[in-house]
Formats: C-alpha cells, structure tokens, sequence
C-alpha cells in the first residue's frame, strides 16, 4: 500500500459502536477480514450485513475480504 502511496488504515478501530479490522477515515473506507470458520453461518451472515449497514448509514464504504 505504501508504494502505491495509500495512506495506512487504523487497526482494529472503533467506528460507530463496532470494532472495524482496518478503518481509512478519512475516506470512510472500513476493510474487514473474515475468517470462514467464524463468518460462515447464517447468523454471523446476517450480523455482517447488518453491521455493512449501519456503517454505511454513517456514510463509510465496507469491503469484506473473506479467507479460509
């Protein structure tokens, strides 16, 4: 990110009553990282989106990256 001149993210940040993995406030971009074991039932599902939602009343953009 660096290189590319990407300002660094906050880690593991408070954002709106949530704890965000990365947080670009400035841009209102919020990175989370999901691990599949955690993130892979329908309530966990359901809590994410939920969670996409309230950030995004906030105005902040969230991108999920999922790993196995």
């Amino acid at each position: 990110m660096r290189a590319a001149g990407l300002p660094a993210p906050q880690v593991n940040a408070s954002l709106a009553g949530y704890e965000v993995d990365f947080l670009w406030a400035r841009e209102r971009v919020v990175a989370e990282v999901d691990g599949y074991a955690c993130h892979s039932s329908r309530g966990a599902f359901e809590r994410d989106r939920r969670r996409d939602a309230d950030l995004g009343d906030i105005d902040h953009r969230v991108i999920r990256f999922t790993w196995l």
